[in-house]
């Protein structure tokens, strides 16, 4: 009998490698970290999904839109890092935050995973962020505002490696709003 399966094995693995036949695209995947066990240990595999930031415009030009944006970073406790105004990019490329934001919680507009207690690792860990903003002029008198946040999150008590943290995109939407708010004023 077992001289019989023998032939039979290729054809069964070959079979389990063939695709599927569906049309629908695949499930996105999150941007979190997984964790795999292995014998002896296990392994963290960090999935970045990180798209390119999207433009939100705002209605006015750039040279006014970028005397404006020191301002919005002052409000949201951002120290500036990186000021480059031939570029029109301002920002931080690597802060530290711990727990908050200005007003709001790092949850807010960080996700960094959570632990068993289900509390955000963002409000927990310790935050190694970079948030860059860059202006661009757009059609008429309008101005594209580009945000690019990347963090990684770590647990301050060990020296494990630090988690991938995803923007939720609420941090971009925030300064586009207070850019308005001023712009307004």
């Amino acid at each position: 009998m077992r001289h019989l399966l023998r032939p039979l094995v290729p054809l069964v693995l070959l079979a389990a490698c063939a695709p599927a036949s569906s049309s629908a695209p695949p499930p996105a995947q999150p941007n979190l970290p997984s964790r795999v066990l292995q014998a002896g240990g296990s392994t963290d595999i960090r999935l970045n999904n990180e798209a390119a930031p999207e433009a939100m415009r705002v209605a006015a030009e750039a040279a006014r839109v970028w005397e404006l944006l020191p301002a919005v970073y002052a409000e949201l406790q951002i120290p500036l890092g990186t000021l480059e105004p031939a570029q029109r990019r301002i920002g931080n490329t690597r802060i530290s935050l711990r727990r908050r934001l200005a007003d709001a919680p790092l949850s807010r507009y960080l996700d960094c995973g959570s632990g068993l207690t289900a509390a955000p690792y963002a409000d927990t860990y310790l935050v190694t962020a970079s948030i860059l903003t860059t202006l661009q002029p757009a059609e008429g008198s309008a101005t594209d505002v580009f945000t690019t946040v990347s963090a990684s999150a770590r647990n301050p008590g060990t020296s494990s490696d630090p988690l991938a943290c995803s923007s939720r995109g609420t941090l971009e939407q925030r300064i586009v709003e207070l850019l308005r708010q001023r712009l307004q004023q």
